[in-house]
């Protein structure tokens, strides 16, 4: 049986990616993709990271709070109390202090999502390449092997 939530974020994800077809195109020419749609419902749950992005209402997009999930973007209403509950006490865009180090080790199998970032190495930030995983981020040594077997499977942002 489908799980309802497995369905809402399934349809999110697709308004997302539709969009990308739509008409936001930047100045660069580049298109962008952006939510055409917000789910209300509670998908704390469903949230990766610690971090989450701000979008104005430019049309075709509509205000939304975007979250990473292991499925892609998740698409939020910000007036949603779950929302407001999860955003209370971060900044958007901004991660938890940066990574002072990396892993030791090879922590694939902890790694959810499709997305990673580059730090560069700004005292006193080390670089690394950062994950999602389900307790927050990861910071993991670029020049490791399984790193690099990973990324090249992902999506920098």
């Amino acid at each position: 049986m489908v799980n309802s939530r497995s369905v809402l974020l399934l349809v999110c994800t697709v308004l997302v990616v539709g969009a990308i077809c739509g008409s936001d195109a930047r100045q660069d020419g580049k298109r962008r993709p952006c939510c055409v749609a917000v789910t209300n419902l509670d998908m704390s749950a469903e949230v990766v990271g610690e971090t989450y992005r701000q979008q104005a209402a430019t049309p075709p997009c509509v205000k939304a709070i975007i979250f990473n999930t292991e499925y892609g973007p998740l698409c939020a209403d910000p007036n949603a109390q779950w929302v407001k509950d999860r955003t209370r006490h971060r900044h958007p865009g901004r991660i938890p202090p940066c990574c002072p180090a990396v892993t030791k080790g090879n922590k694939r199998d902890d790694v959810v999502g499709e997305t990673y970032r580059e730090q560069a190495a700004t005292p006193p930030c080390v670089k690394a390449i950062i994950f999602n995983t389900k307790d927050g981020q990861l910071c993991a040594d670029p020049d490791a092997q399984w790193v690099k077997d990973l990324t090249a499977n992902m999506r920098k942002v």
